[in-house]
């Protein structure tokens, strides 16, 4: 995740919030899970475990043993 997103400001009622990588939208904590949702799928990997899906490791010619 880029190190821009972990930058957090506070809100006039105090929640930290992290913004989008271009700093256009707030990304709370459910928006935050989203976006690493997606990188995970984008990249074939499960969204449970954050690992490789078996068939990510064998288009890449892995074998996760």
């Amino acid at each position: 995740m880029p190190q821009l997103w972990l930058e957090t400001k506070v809100t006039p009622d105090g929640e930290k919030v992290l913004s989008d990588y271009y700093h256009r939208r707030e990304l709370g904590e459910e928006g935050l899970q989203l976006e690493l949702d997606e990188y995970y799928d984008e990249r074939g990997w499960d969204i449970e475990t954050s690992h490789p899906t078996s068939g990510k490791l064998a288009e890449m010619v892995l074998d996760r043993t």
